[in-house]
């Protein structure tokens, strides 16, 4: 191991006018060194993400693999196997990342590691105004903005789309590590989220292929008795699946079930009164606004025969959503014991069944349909009126047939000639009017609705205002099947019932 020097290079102070890409990339691959770094670089130093702070490390090669490790309770470590992304976060589970979430997560990292400035690089520049360029990863369509030092030729940040407003990367306190010059100090700043990467040290790394591919599941966080019934009961209202698990051994209310949920949620005044440690804190983005939340550690989540021991549970205000359905509310099951599972929700039936990962056959005359993950919810693409197609979240946690996003709407006209009313889309995060109507059909998988109700989202805030999908599908259409989720294998039926 090199420890990295305690001094800061000192950077060129002679400005060289900027006159095309190519002596854009040029004068940048000059001032990073990239083009005589080894085949394998490592760099450790600390993260500060979700409030906490966390032991850090990337690990590059030269053909643009990575890994990333934040060792602690609140981790976020991502991964790119020269095909695949990936990403692990407190869950324990990891999963296939794609689109937005890949393109973006790979421009992080390829600017902080100094291999964007490469001439093979996959990082494109399709625009240059002096010192400021419009990047992304070479065959994708996921844009954003980086800036460089006008007599360095160093980058200064790195911006793009965030749901809490622009997310922005500053990059600071340049220093030779690894032989590759690089900001020993990345901050990300997104809405009121902080967080940051310290580099300390770096130094040339052996590569072993095995570091870059998807962890397994982390199995001692979880624990399935195969000799307890897999059915369960549940209970409907509005469009939503409910379930009522044991918290530590005794009953605090009901879950909802929600594959829109990227974590656990548990009801702020549940965490307090058990006294749950605090392991982090987030303004967390809801879908149209932001949420602040503490992050909770404990109390044992038991659903049927299915056990999470010990999971983090996001903080959140329960009370306003029991008293509009009207049950007591303690939470929110979401993605990390979802995805442990193969879940058979039945709309004819008063029971769920909770059966271990890919183990669930479904009828002959059944087909699986694969989904993508955008963030932790799963994602898939569909067509709909006019022959359009988009990326759309499946969310069994809203109730509507499909909300179209903001930046779909109106991108693509879809209010113009249409008749509609003014409504009201809410959840974490609060409200914002929408406009309701019909379109002309909308497919599922291969199942085809026609002229069915539609909600058009007019935000300019949340994740309903997101450019990088193009909405989220409801309960209002997937109710209509029995649904087999199957995380473990990236997919999900939808079964008609007979009649």
């Amino acid at each position: 191991m090199i420890t990295a020097p305690l001094l800061a290079i000192g950077l060129a102070t002679s400005q060289v006018k900027i006159e095309s890409i190519e002596s854009f990339r040029h004068l940048a691959a000059n001032a990073t060194g990239i083009e005589s770094a080894a085949s394998g670089r490592l760099y450790r130093g600390t993260e500060n993400v979700h409030g906490t702070e966390h032991p850090f490390e990337l690990r590059i090669s030269s053909d643009y693999r990575f890994v990333t490790k934040a060792n602690g309770v609140m981790r976020e470590d991502f991964g790119f196997d020269g095909k695949t992304g990936w990403q692990l976060n407190a869950s324990g589970v990891a999963h296939q990342v794609s689109h937005s979430d890949l393109d973006l997560t790979r421009l992080d990292y390829y600017i902080i590691s100094g291999a964007w400035s490469a001439k093979n690089s996959p990082v494109e520049i399709t625009d240059l105004h002096s010192n400021v360029a419009k990047v992304r990863i070479r065959g994708t369509a996921t844009m954003a903005t980086l800036t460089v030092d006008e007599k360095s030729h160093l980058p200064t940040s790195l911006s793009y789309w965030g749901p809490s407003g622009s997310q922005t990367w500053t990059y600071s306190n340049y220093k030779k590590l690894g032989g590759v010059t690089v900001p020993s100090r990345s901050e990300l700043n997104s809405g009121e989220n902080h967080d940051s990467i310290i580099i300390s040290e770096g130094s040339d790394s052996k590569i072993d292929d095995s570091e870059f591919s998807m962890p397994k599941v982390q199995d001692d966080a979880f624990s399935y008795d195969l000799t307890a019934s897999p059915n369960i009961e549940i209970k409907r209202l509005f469009g939503y699946v409910f379930v009522h698990p044991l918290l530590d051994g005794k009953d605090e209310g009901w879950f909802f079930l929600d594959t829109g949920a990227e974590v656990m949620v548990l009801d702020t005044e549940v965490a307090k009164a058990h006294n749950l440690p605090i392991v982090g804190h987030e303004s967390v983005a809801g879908v149209v606004g932001n949420v602040q939340s503490d992050f909770y550690q404990g109390m044992e989540f038991k659903l049927g025969p299915a056990t999470l021991k010990k999971p983090v549970y996001m903080s959140l205000a329960m009370g306003e959503f029991s008293k509009a359905l009207g049950i007591k509310l303690a939470g929110i099951c979401g993605y990390d014991f979802i995805s442990r599972l193969t879940i058979d929700i039945d709309p004819s039936k008063t029971t769920l069944g909770l059966h271990p990962s890919g183990t669930l056959s479904i009828p002959a005359s059944a087909a699986w349909t694969p989904f993508l993950f955008h963030g932790s919810v799963p994602a898939v693409i569909c067509e709909y009126e006019g022959k359009r197609s988009g990326i759309f979240s499946l969310d069994t946690g809203s109730s509507s047939t499909v909300d179209f996003y903001a930046p779909t709407v109106t991108q693509n006209n879809l209010l113009k000639d249409r008749k509609v009313t003014s409504s009201y889309t809410g959840g974490a995060g609060g409200s914002t009017e929408s406009k309701a109507g019909k379109i002309e059909y909308f497919m599922l998988g291969s199942n085809r609705f026609d002229n069915p109700p539609a909600v058009f989202q007019i935000t300019s805030k949340g994740e309903f205002a997101s450019p990088y999908q193009s909405g989220n599908i409801g309960m209002g259409f997937m109710g209509e099947f029995r649904i087999v989720w199957d995380y473990a294998n990236s997919r999900v039926a939808f079964i008609k019932n007979p009649g």
